[in-house]
């Protein structure tokens, strides 16, 4: 063996476990880049810190509590903060703590599911009216502007006075009235999109166009929607919270956010925690899910990535 292959032959080993180890190293970081990064969007991390906590809550109220929310007590009517009624009692002597809890699951519910058809609609007629242009982009977004104009609070209103008060009417209502504003922003990112190489490419080798709508450019939205999203379930509980504070909401004795403010509005001189605690958890939930939301938009934004890195 000659001296160069020898040479070689020492060298080749200990490159392939520097490389090993690199290899390990980098793979070791990934979990503390991670980590950087959500320690980088401080927004995000107490946005989702709260809204678990609070959905785990209302999640798991029959375990948590012990007395149902409907559960009467006149030992403990107004009776304030204690070790027994941990947030007090209401002026029919019921737990608040329970129906703080009962009342975050419908609340709570009422702005997901609300989102999730919002989400759904809003980018299926932006995805069609970006990508097709022409008179399909001029129809729908004449719809748009339609919808757009329609007050939601007051459509809520003359709906639950023509047909009733109900949770999935309150959904579809909710849902049906917000997307506008998704469709908008998805239509002007596939407008923007569509005209990009990558997708010029795979119509020209026979893509078809549910498959390049789907495969390569939605894939680009989800830091816009998901970061709308979030944002819409916030709005979403402050527009069920307000029709529930005028009684035209969910039902009582169903207990929402919106509806304890109301039972609790003549009585707020006497027991303000009738008010002020479900007032403060609302504030609280809502604020959570805009950081959430902000705070997520930034963290998926790949522009973003390389400064925490």
């Amino acid at each position: 063996m000659s001296p160069l292959q020898s040479a070689s032959s020492s060298i080749a080993p200990s490159l392939a476990y520097r490389a090993l180890d690199v290899s390990t190293g980098s793979r070791q970081r990934t979990p503390l880049r991670f980590l950087r990064r959500l320690a980088a969007h401080p927004r995000m991390t107490v946005g989702a810190t709260i809204i678990i906590v609070v959905s785990a809550l209302a999640l798991f109220a029959p375990w948590i509590v012990e007395r149902p929310p409907d559960i009467q007590n006149v030992t403990y009517r107004l009776a304030p903060p204690s070790s027994e009624y941990w947030l007090g009692g209401d002026s029919y002597g019921r737990d608040i703590f329970s129906r703080l809890l009962y009342a975050g699951r419908v609340s709570l519910s009422v702005g997901l599911l609300s989102m999730i058809l919002t989400v759904v609609i809003g980018v299926l007629v932006g995805a069609l009216a970006g990508y097709y242009g022409g008179w399909i982009d001029r129809i729908l977004m004449r719809l748009t502007e339609i919808v757009l104009v329609i007050p939601t609070f007051f459509l809520l209103i003359l709906t639950v006075a023509t047909f009733g008060r109900s949770i999935p009417l309150l959904i579809l209502i909710i849902g049906v009235t917000s997307w506008p504003i998704n469709a908008r922003v998805v239509r002007g990112e596939i407008m923007r999109l569509r005209k990009y190489d990558f997708v010029v490419a795979s119509r020209v080798v026979g893509g078809k166009d549910s498959w390049i709508v789907v495969r390569h450019l939605l894939p680009h939205l989800i830091p816009i929607v998901i970061a709308s999203a979030t944002i819409r379930v916030a709005n979403n509980i402050l527009i069920e919270s307000g029709l529930s504070f005028l009684g035209l909401g969910v039902q009582p004795p169903t207990p929402t956010w919106g509806n304890m403010i109301a039972e609790g509005t003549s009585l707020m001189r006497q027991a303000w925690w009738l008010v002020g605690i479900p007032g403060a958890t609302i504030f609280v939930v809502v604020l959570a899910f805009n950081l959430f939301g902000e705070g997520l938009r930034d963290f998926l934004d790949p522009r973003t990535r390389g400064r925490t890195r």
